[in-house]
């Protein structure tokens, strides 16, 4: 013990100073590197006290961005539900409920009476459709008006299905406003961009 402390002794008062510093190796792992094809474009690196620093290529540009690691750890999000602000609220309910046969889930009541939100279930995934109380009425717009923000609210349907729902579509004088070849797209009441889908397969061949 005492020839050990004697040579670790000597090694921290020989020990040069004035030595270049710099990266002596780098592990890439796949949880700790991004890539954009082939090309290494941002890696993860611990800071330790349950925070890691992300640095990035932007634009040609290096970028950096601490966050927690908690949230990295995050894996498991998912769908929960889609929003749509409604000027005539039991008007697009009835659309919903009767044309596209959502059922309702919950009602939040207003303390002035009437509803406040209608939740509408959809599929077994727990995930629902909320139609919320809007004040001013919606405005007119086109169905492809190069403006940002939400598109569309896609629903799936299955292929063999689709036939029976143009056919409903157009006995409740829903105007379809356009096809491709796996979806329906119509409007809501207040405009709002609808599509029925079943992408990625194919109506089967009469």
């Amino acid at each position: 013990k005492r020839v050990l402390a004697a040579e670790l002794s000597y090694l921290e008062q020989a020990w040069p100073r004035q030595l270049p510093q710099g990266v002596i190796h780098a592990d890439l792992f796949p949880d700790n590197a991004f890539f954009l094809g082939d090309q290494l474009s941002g890696l993860i690196r611990a800071n330790g006290n349950d925070e890691a620093t992300i640095e990035f290529d932007r634009d040609g540009q290096s970028r950096e961005a601490t966050v927690s690691t908690s949230v990295l750890a995050r894996t498991d999000l998912a769908y929960h539900h889609v929003a749509i602000q409604c000027a005539d609220l039991a008007g697009c309910e009835r659309f919903y409920r009767e044309v596209l046969g959502l059922a309702v889930l919950r009602r939040w009541p207003r303390d002035e009476g009437g509803d406040r939100s209608v939740w509408l279930a959809l599929g077994e995934g727990g995930g629902f459709l909320a139609l919320e109380r809007a004040d001013e009425a919606p405005e007119p717009r086109p169905w492809r008006d190069g403006r940002p923000g939400l598109h569309l609210v896609a629903l799936r349907i299955a292929p063999s299905e689709r036939r029976a729902w143009e056919d409903r579509l157009e006995e409740a004088g829903i105007r379809v406003v356009h096809r491709t070849r796996w979806t329906i797209y119509f409007h809501d009441p207040e405009g709002n961009r609808i599509g029925l889908t079943h992408h990625p397969q194919d109506v089967d061949a009469p």
